[in-house]
């Protein structure tokens, strides 16, 4: 909070957002803030193309799965990550939690292969980081709390640590060194490429020449 502050960002706390309209903003207090541009993260919203296969999903469009990450209905479909829902125990919609069901479910379907019962799924607290900005970050792992630039150290540490292939660890390391050195933004945005149409000159009429007369 206090860095985010320094930035010039107004942190509130405990305040329900109840409407977001077309410049304003509303609390469920009652509190009206004019605004010009509103990013909502607080809620996501799976793709349409699970509902359009058929398969069983909650409100969110997440598909509902068993313990051992398989549908009720198809159990040969294993889903996870951010669009798998475990009634039982819901799990963090978080890369860790994602990192873990994609190796449980491999290691099911081994067990499947090998005419072995599937195991349930349970999601395995590693901590939690978040990166603010040049140099801040906050966490928490095994009960430890970090902040300021060692809690970026350790978040920048795990992220290049995840990233598969020694190459591309390099490349990684060296393109978010370069950016913290040299003060560059990193534009990490995914946009589609819209070439523009080359347009035709427009045709010129030009004045005849008369025929000369022999």
């Amino acid at each position: 909070a206090k860095r985010l502050t320094k930035m010039g960002i107004e942190v509130r706390t405990s305040s329900r957002v109840e409407a977001v309209e077309p410049g304003v903003v509303t609390l469920k207090d009652g509190t009206r803030i004019e605004i010009g541009t509103t990013v909502w993260t607080a809620g996501v919203e799976a793709r349409p193309l699970a509902k359009e296969c058929g398969l069983p999903v909650n409100m969110r469009g997440h598909v509902v799965v068993e313990p051992t990450l398989q549908v009720a209905a198809h159990p040969e479909i294993f889903v996870v990550g951010d669009l798998a829902h475990i009634e039982a125990a819901p799990a963090p919609m978080l890369a860790p939690a994602a990192i873990q069901q994609g190796q449980h479910a491999a290691r099911n379907v081994a067990r499947l292969i090998a005419r072995r019962p599937p195991l349930a799924y349970r999601y395995r607290e590693k901590g939690t980081l978040a990166v603010i900005g040049r140099g801040a970050a906050v966490g928490q792992l095994k009960g430890i709390s970090y902040r300021g630039f060692p809690a970026w150290l350790v978040w920048a540490f795990i992220h290049i640590y995840n990233v598969i292939g020694f190459r591309d660890r390099i490349m990684v390391f060296v393109g978010w060194a370069w950016d913290y050195v040299f003060l560059e933004r990193a534009v990490r945005l995914i946009l589609p490429v819209v070439r523009a149409t080359p347009r035709r000159p427009a045709p010129v009429d030009l004045p005849r020449q008369r025929d000369r007369a022999a």
